[in-house]
């Protein structure tokens, strides 16, 4: 097991706890000065966090390339890479009723991301905001991947029209943003889909057709 020396970022978190790492503790997860202050930053959202809507434990915070590499399904490119990004588990409540609290809440703001992956992992995934997300993006994790949620889903889920049932994620996607950044583990941009290819196909061979016809009669 590596050791990391230890240092107090926040009122409630120390570097450990920010680095830790359970399933691969003898992967070197040093972070690296430059994304220091991004843990820090972290840390004091954390704080916030904990101290509005209530305590809870840290799953993973930074990973080093390393680490980011031994995680299956995790993105080259995630938030948690540079120290923007924190899986949350909450000490006294389920992680979906955490994951309704933070989105109702102010944080919804002030957060690039906030993921639902109660079904796949039950944590809740939050990032600071990034250019990319400066705020108020809403997600949600199950077993084909990860999906945002639509601006009519975000706002039932705020406000349900009827409390007394939940909100079913799956009627809620915007198909315009159901392709999340590569903020979180398997959140790769997506490839063409095989209709889109063979329309593209199609069109290049009709193209093709009508210049050769083109040529014949010149």
């Amino acid at each position: 097991m590596i050791t990391i020396p230890d240092q107090q970022l926040s009122k409630y978190f120390k570097l450990s706890d920010l680095t830790k790492s359970d399933s691969h503790p003898d992967i070197d997860n040093t972070p690296s000065t430059m994304y220091m202050a991004n843990l820090q930053n972290l840390a004091l959202m954390l704080d916030q966090i904990y101290d509005n809507l209530g305590s809870f434990t840290v799953n993973s915070a930074y990973r080093s390339p390393a680490l980011n590499a031994a995680i299956s399904g995790s993105s080259s490119t995630s938030n948690h890479m540079t120290g923007q990004a924190a899986d949350i588990m909450p000490d006294n409540s389920t992680a979906y009723d955490y994951f309704l609290m933070l989105i109702r809440s102010s944080f919804l703001g002030q957060l690039g991301q906030i993921i639902n992956e109660t079904n796949t992992s039950g944590i809740v995934h939050i990032s600071l905001p990034t250019s990319s997300h400066p705020g108020g993006q809403v997600l949600y994790a199950d077993d084909s991947g990860y999906h945002s949620y639509s601006t009519q889903a975000v706002t039932d889920l705020i406000n349900p029209p009827d409390p007394t049932v939940p909100v079913d994620p799956t009627q809620y996607i915007d198909p315009t943003t159901d392709v999340p950044d590569t903020t979180e583990g398997g959140e790769d941009a997506p490839s063409a889909s095989p209709v889109a290819l063979i329309m593209l196909a199609g069109a290049v061979f009709l193209v093709i057709m009508i210049l050769m016809k083109s040529r014949k009669n010149v």
